[in-house]
């Protein structure tokens, strides 16, 4: 069993609304100045083991580049909808709404839950290196048909 560190640098408020279609969200709050690309929420079934998941599959929401800030909320909604950013005066911050654009709720099941990955490491499959390619042989008999004309 693998136990990855806590993350400090994010406060996950929890899932709000859960099972109500257009209005289940996940709610965030920066702890420090970030870019919000660093991070991935993945979806999990809680285990009996304490602080530990086991992820579901093609649950993945990746952010998106961008800085966040400590006087900002992010609210990630399972539905669709428009991105938006509105100011939020009492913290001088913004109220970021972001959409997964998923069809259907995610945490109508109060054992799956959402869990913030941060991206420390990557591996990635290289490019291929273009082969040389042989050159082009035209086969015997069609080459004699082409002498002919």
């Amino acid at each position: 069993m693998t136990v990855l560190p806590d993350i400090p640098e994010l406060q996950m408020i929890g899932v709000l609304d859960r099972g109500q279609a257009n209005k289940e969200r996940i709610v965030l709050k920066p702890k420090m100045a970030l870019d919000i690309g660093n991070y991935a929420v993945l979806v999990g079934l809680r285990t009996p083991t304490a602080n530990f998941i086991m992820p579901l599959r093609d649950h993945l929401f990746w952010f998106g580049s961008g800085l966040v800030y400590p006087s900002d909320w992010l609210f990630l909604y399972t539905g669709h909808g428009v991105p938006s950013r509105l100011p939020y005066e009492p913290e001088s911050g913004h109220l970021l709404t972001i959409y997964w654009g998923r069809d259907e709720t995610v945490f109508h099941d109060p054992q799956v839950v959402p869990a913030i990955v941060k991206f420390s490491n990557i591996l990635i499959e290289q490019r291929p290196q273009p082969q040389p390619q042989p050159p082009q042989t035209v086969p015997f008999l069609g080459a004699l048909e082409a002498l002919k004309k």
